[in-house]
């Protein structure tokens, strides 16, 4: 497993709109990476509401991260992790 996790989220409601969505962050995030020879990385990924922090690879990304098996959380904007603020978004990881 590797210690660096990319998160990229799109809100729910399916359609093709969230899977361009998904693959643009992740393009974005794997461009940024390979710059910066950030090696390995694993992704997490959701479709659903930044509005709650309730989301399955979020959450297996979190605990992950409190286990020390992650060092580093890269994100394509910070809302990513969470729509209440920049402050609260760094507090829950």
């Amino acid at each position: 497993m590797s210690q660096i996790a990319l998160y990229v989220r799109v809100s729910g409601g399916g359609g093709d709109e969230q899977l361009t969505g998904l693959a643009s962050q992740k393009d974005a995030l794997r461009r940024y990476c390979r710059a910066n020879r950030f090696t390995p990385f694993t992704f997490y990924s959701d479709v659903i509401s930044g509005a709650s922090t309730s989301r399955p690879r979020f959450n297996l990304m979190q605990k992950r991260i409190f286990a020390g098996k992650i060092k580093i959380v890269i994100v394509w904007r910070l809302d990513r992790i969470t729509r209440a603020g920049s402050y609260q978004g760094l507090t829950i990881l």
